[in-house]
């Protein structure tokens, strides 16, 4: 959960600095790491009013994570 809580730190404290243009992949692999997943983990937490609930939401997250 920690691990978890710090790349979506890490993602947010970084979102200025995102949209001036000034991340560039391949410079820091943490940062790396969170552009690539935070937004799977939003997508996963996400809820839509047509969608049947989740019946494990934490194995829908572990799988969201392992991609």
């Amino acid at each position: 959960m920690r691990s978890l809580k710090t790349l979506i730190a890490r993602f947010e404290d970084t979102r200025d600095l995102r949209l001036m243009g000034g991340y560039h992949a391949g410079i820091d692999t943490d940062l790396d790491r969170a552009v690539v997943m935070v937004p799977r983990i939003y997508d996963a937490l996400r809820q839509d009013p047509a969608t049947k609930p989740s019946a494990d939401v934490f194995a829908d997250l572990a799988q969201v994570l392992r991609a």
